[in-house]
C-alpha cells in the first residue's frame, strides 16, 4: 500500500505579530519623516521658484519705470539749462544791484564830505578802489577833506598819489583809497 505522505505543515502568519520590534518602528519612523522632509523640501524649492517669477515682473516694472523717468528727464533738460542760466543772471544782477548801491552811497558820502571852495575833478571807483581828483586854492580846505576822508568808515586805507600845482586851478591832489 501506498504510504500516505505526510503532510508538512508550516506555519503560516498573516497576521501581524502585535508585539513591534523597536527596529521596525526606527525604520518606519525614519521613512516618514523622510517622506514628510521630501515634501517640505519640495514645497520650500516651488515657493522659491514662484517668489522668483514676482520678483523678475518686480525688476521689469522697475527697469520700464526708469526708462519712463529718464525720457521725462531729457524733456526737461532744456528748461532746467534755461532756469539755470537765469537765475545766474539774476543772481549776478542781485549782487551788481547790491554793489552799484552802495558805490552810489559812497559817491553820495564822498561829495558831501567836500567843502565849499574844493572842486572835484574827477572821482573813480574801481572794485575796491576810489580814485579822488580835487583842486583848491585854500589848503585847509584840502586838509579837511583829507582828515574827512581818513575818518570816513568805508575807507580802510587813504595814500596820496600825486600833488600838483597850477596856477589857474591852484593846488590839485590825487588821492587814492582803499573801501571795504
Amino acid at each position: 500500500m501506498a504510504k500516505k505522505s505526510e503532510k508538512i505543515s508550516y506555519p503560516l502568519n498573516l497576521l501581524k505579530s502585535r508585539k513591534k520590534d523597536t527596529v521596525d518602528t526606527v525604520i518606519n519612523w525614519s521613512i516618514t519623516m523622510g517622506r514628510l522632509m521630501v515634501i517640505v523640501v519640495e514645497l520650500v524649492a516651488l515657493s522659491a521658484f514662484l517668489y522668483r517669477f514676482s520678483l523678475d515682473r518686480q525688476i521689469i516694472d522697475l527697469n520700464s519705470k526708469i526708462k519712463q523717468q529718464e525720457a521725462a528727464i531729457r524733456l526737461l533738460k532744456d528748461n532746467e539749462i534755461q532756469y539755470r542760466n537765469l537765475h545766474e543772471r539774476l543772481t549776478s544782477a542781485a549782487t551788481l544791484s547790491t554793489m552799484a548801491i552802495q558805490k552810489i552811497k559812497v559817491f553820495q558820502d564822498i561829495v558831501d564830505l567836500l567843502p565849499q571852495n574844493i572842486i572835484l575833478n574827477t572821482l573813480s571807483v574801481l572794485e575796491n578802489k576810489i580814485t579822488i581828483n580835487v583842486s583848491s586854492r585854500n589848503t585847509s580846505s584840502l586838509k579837511q577833506f583829507v582828515n574827512s576822508l581818513k575818518t570816513y568808515p568805508q575807507i580802510s586805507k587813504l595814500f596820496l598819489n600825486s600833488i600838483s600845482v597850477k596856477e589857474a586851478s591852484g593846488l590839485t591832489l590825487t588821492l587814492v583809497a582803499n573801501i571795504q
